[in-house]
């Protein structure tokens, strides 16, 4: 019902009180949900509360959901304060590398450490990880959509008599290619527009 102070209220009891722990896990994932929904203004505490309950539960399967969630929240923060993004960025991408080292190599989890790279300006090791993912995911068109987007990256920071979008364009074909005819990705529409706009300015 959106009543997110209330429903916070009985999940702060529950996680204090209850004596079962199944039922104060599930509570600290709602919790958790809560903030999410309350957004960017929350996400100190948020940050908080996971550091404190990803202690409480290291080394256990519950730990690496809450480690995954902080991770999370580390990249989102990075995301809404400019002043502190490295940091957070950096916090984010050792949670999610911590995961993937120890088996968590789920392809959010790949597509998450390879933005997160891009961010940061390591555009070799987020394409190491793309290309793993697209060979681990051969049938799913996102790891070319992020090399295309990656590489699109790479020529901008070049001079323009430097600058080669050919390989941007052979990922897009791909991933257009394994995108078929869904229509649910705004950043597919997003690159057919980049693509066009190359076209039209003879950079292709």
């Amino acid at each position: 019902q959106n009543r997110y102070e209330e429903a916070a209220e009985y999940l702060e009891q529950a996680i204090s009180t209850s004596t079962d722990g199944d039922l104060r896990k599930r509570a600290v994932l709602l919790y958790d949900d809560i903030f999410r929904e309350l957004g960017d203004a929350y996400l100190e505490e948020e940050i908080a509360f996971l550091e404190q309950e990803e202690s409480r539960e290291s080394g256990s399967a519950a730990g690496m959901n809450l480690t995954e969630r902080l991770a999370d929240a580390y990249a989102r923060k990075a995301e809404a304060d400019g002043e502190s993004r490295e940091e957070y960025y950096r916090k984010a991408l050792d949670r999610f590398l911590a995961l993937y080292e120890n088996g968590y190599t789920t392809r959010q989890m790949m597509e998450n450490i390879a933005i997160i790279r891009q961010a940061l300006g390591e555009y070799d090791q987020a394409e190491e990880m793309l290309f793993a993912m697209a060979e681990q995911y051969p049938d799913s068109y996102i790891s070319y959509k992020r090399l295309a987007y990656l590489e699109a990256e790479r020529q901008q920071e070049k001079e323009n008599q430097e600058r080669d979008y050919s390989r941007m364009k052979e990922y897009y074909d791909r991933a257009r290619e394994l995108y078929g005819d869904q229509d649910t990705d705004q950043e597919m529409q997003m690159l057919d527009n980049l693509i066009r706009d190359l076209k039209d300015g003879n950079w292709l």
